[in-house]
């Protein structure tokens, strides 16, 4: 494991906030969707269409969507591979959070009208955006000390 690290480290930069994203979509979905139809997935990407037809087809092409990711990454030259990195750490960030925010409405963290409650799952948010820099700034910083851009 170690040496995937040191061959691919900018594939790592992204991988914290792109599995958990597809971790809560699955999480997230409404009970209609698991006992009515899988017709019915709350899903704004093009993923929905994996989604809507199983919620397995779902983590299977996550995982084959991996690997083609940590393919292109050994192929992909400078600065293209650091731009795709960026991206991706930005758009998984950016929707795993979305849904975040549902599972906080749905706990009663995040009350609407309740500033307390804003406040708390704002900061709960930014620390979840923390660390996402954190782990993403970690690897890159690996990738830039291996490579001379």
């Amino acid at each position: 494991m170690t040496s995937m690290f040191k061959k691919n480290p900018l594939f790592f930069s992204f991988l914290f906030p792109a599995t958990l994203d597809g971790i809560v979509t699955l999480l997230g979905q409404d009970r209609s969707y698991w006992e009515i139809s899988y017709r019915l997935a709350n899903e704004a990407s093009p993923a929905y269409y994996i989604l809507a037809k199983h919620p397995a087809l779902f983590v299977i092409g996550g995982v084959i969507w991996f690997i083609i990711l940590y393919l292109l990454f050994l192929k992909l030259k400078s600065p293209l591979n650091l731009m795709l990195a960026v991206a991706l750490v930005a758009g998984h960030a950016w929707g795993s959070s979305t849904w975040l925010w549902k599972f906080m409405r749905e706990s009663n963290i995040y009350i609407i009208g309740n500033q307390n409650s804003i406040t708390l799952a704002w900061t709960l948010i930014i620390f979840y955006f923390l660390l996402i820099g954190i782990i993403a700034g970690f690897f890159i910083s690996k990738y830039i000390e291996g490579t001379e851009l």
